[in-house]
């Protein structure tokens, strides 16, 4: 139940699905709204109250569209919470790479060219990590399908792998998990109790919070390491962000969302994990 409302959640959450949903509440209270009514008592949610906070977010939410200064800010504290660990921290026994790398599955037409999304920094990064260290073990943990007559994000993994000529011993794929909750609980069953060594945890850095959290909810501790980075830690790059509203405000409102709904349901145990 949880996912799928999730899921259903994550569209309305779309910006502009957002903005469009706003314009519609906001014309519907306009036509609601008879100004020839005898005047009554007012009530804490009367329609022009109602009406009035609909116009404040729909502005709010068009001027971030084009001028996303509050999402890019969203975004930025959560992206530069955890910092990404120097190479020379790094003696890795298990990299985990969060799926969200692969493309969408209905455009999946040939297993010699896997479709890869532009979260594709997670696989690059487990990657290089995974040729500096080949004695670790490199997770892939994911079988979520969006699409029925599409493919998977562990068919992706596979397919990707396979074209890439890596060697699938130092690759294990985990096809059942469908969001970071199930992610993380599937990755801790299928590890060995027995190891001693350190987990190194790849995501985009705007998901890491939840993520690590989510991870530490399972007796976890993974070292955190950050990629696909949207935001700048000095300043804010002006000649990018105008371009970036709505991936911006898309990246702020499903993270912050998500840690808030993970922390309530129990998924989680830490609203906003520290290093």
């Amino acid at each position: 139940m949880f996912f799928y409302l999730s899921k259903i959640i994550a569209i309305i959450l779309h910006p502009t699905h957002l903005f469009v949903l706003l314009l519609v509440i906001f014309s519907l209270l306009s036509f609601l709204a008879k100004p020839t009514l005898p005047k009554k008592k007012k009530l804490l949610f009367s329609i022009p109250r109602l009406r009035a906070i609909t116009l404040f977010l729909t502005v709010i939410v068009g001027f971030n569209l084009v001028v996303p200064i509050l999402p890019y800010y969203a975004v930025r504290t959560l992206e530069h919470r955890f910092p990404q660990p120097e190479a020379a921290d790094l003696n890795p026994e298990i990299i985990i790479v969060l799926g969200g790398w692969q493309g969408a599955g209905a455009s999946f037409t040939s297993p010699d060219a896997p479709p890869i999304s532009s979260a594709g920094d997670r696989l690059i990064a487990g990657l290089i990590l995974a040729k500096k260290f080949p004695q670790a073990k490199l997770y892939f943990p994911g079988g979520l399908k969006m699409d029925h007559i599409g493919a998977s994000e562990d068919e992706i993994s596979h397919a990707t792998i396979k074209g890439l000529g890596l060697s699938e011993t130092q690759m294990i794929i985990e096809g059942e998990s469908r969001n970071t909750a199930e992610n993380a609980s599937y990755v801790r069953a299928m590890m060995d109790d027995s190891r001693q060594g350190q987990v190194v945890l790849i995501t985009s850095a705007s998901h890491m919070p939840r993520a690590i959290s989510s991870f530490k909810k399972e007796g976890l501790n993974p070292l955190a390491y950050p990629v696909d980075y949207k935001t700048n830690a000095e300043e804010m790059p002006w000649t990018l962000v105008y371009k970036q509203g709505q991936t911006l405000m898309g990246t702020a409102l499903h993270e912050w969302v998500g840690l808030m709904a993970y922390y309530i349901t129990g998924r989680t145990t830490q609203l906003l994990p520290a290093p």
